[in-house]
């Protein structure tokens, strides 16, 4: 599933008694229809609970307000709480494309790694083959 939205808070770090980690954050995803009987927008907030495993490094670039594409395999939870149903929508993400906003620093993507701009390696014009 992919999905694009924003950033709810800053990313957490925590890490397992195995000693792997995982980044954990929350994602809002809002959907905009005109309601048909009136003719008036109407927004529609869904929220995703995220877990990213592969990189935790990448926690610093996941702050309150940045707008991210992300792909990953959807989990339904529905529980009891309160004696109310509640549900949660959980996404185990693989990949991560910032769009920017929030604290967002100049980054580019490549598949499971985020690199910072700056890190990224660079050639001179001067050795295009053409």
């Amino acid at each position: 599933m992919i999905v694009t939205g924003r950033i709810t808070a800053d990313a957490i770090i925590k890490q397992l008694e195995s000693g792997k980690k995982v980044v954990n954050f929350n994602l809002a995803e809002n959907d905009t229809y005109y309601d048909p009987t009136g003719g008036d927008l109407k927004t529609i907030t869904t929220f995703y609970t995220c877990a990213y495993w592969l990189n935790p490094n990448l926690a610093q670039y996941l702050t309150k307000g940045t707008l991210v594409e992300i792909t990953g395999r959807i989990k339904i939870n529905t529980y009891i709480k309160d004696g109310e149903t509640k549900t949660a929508i959980n996404l185990h993400v693989n990949y991560i494309k910032p769009h920017g906003g929030g604290a967002h620093r100049a980054m580019t993507g490549a598949e499971n790694n985020l690199i910072p701009q700056e890190a990224q390696p660079t050639e001179p014009a001067d050795d295009l083959p053409f």
